[in-house]
């Protein structure tokens, strides 16, 4: 499939014109990322905003003993990345690919010149980011006052909702957890 179907395919970008796919397809680069790759981390800060195409990434920060937290898993059309006018909260945050991915990059300072006369592109954004402070804001009321069957039940059924294919009566989640 061509790069110009799959940036239709972005949460964002579903509604805007082909002309606006078309310049994002110019400058925008695209690459292959295999499972397991960090794409971003506090050690390498990037002024980029990441489009997932295809795959599944993982959301992560590490504590001083190296312990592992995970903020959230990002599936096929999602966005991510620290661009100033839009951070989407990933600056001090490990991105990892948990699968063999396909990503767009789009450098800041295009990122900006691109949104400046796209208004609502802009509001697409607000949105998403709108979305994912609801999101954490959720979870963190789970993890506050859930019990751990509550904590666990709540994870299950995101993680359902968001990666999950019903087989007859269950739901079978599509993504490899390690713990």
């Amino acid at each position: 499939m061509n790069k110009l179907w799959y940036l239709s395919q972005i949460n964002i970008m579903n509604e805007l014109p082909i002309e606006d796919l078309k310049e994002i397809d110019r400058l925008a680069s695209m690459s292959k990322t295999p499972m397991g790759t960090i794409i971003s981390s506090p050690d390498q800060p990037h002024q980029s905003l990441y489009f997932l195409k295809k795959g599944k990434v993982r959301l992560y920060k590490l504590n001083r003993e190296g312990k592992e937290f995970t903020l959230g898993i990002l599936g096929d059309g999602n966005i991510f990345g620290e661009v100033e006018s839009f951070s989407t909260g990933t600056g001090d945050t490990y991105v990892q690919a948990m699968e063999d991915s396909l990503i767009c990059v789009l450098n800041k300072n295009d990122f900006e010149e691109f949104m400046k006369t796209r208004p609502r592109l802009a509001l697409k954004m607000i949105e998403v980011l709108t979305n994912r402070l609801r999101e954490a804001e959720e979870m963190l009321e789970n993890l506050a006052y859930g019990s751990v069957k509550k904590r666990l039940l709540y994870l299950l059924s995101k993680l359902g909702q968001n990666f999950g294919t019903w087989e007859g009566d269950y739901l079978t989640l599509n993504i490899r957890l390690s713990h």
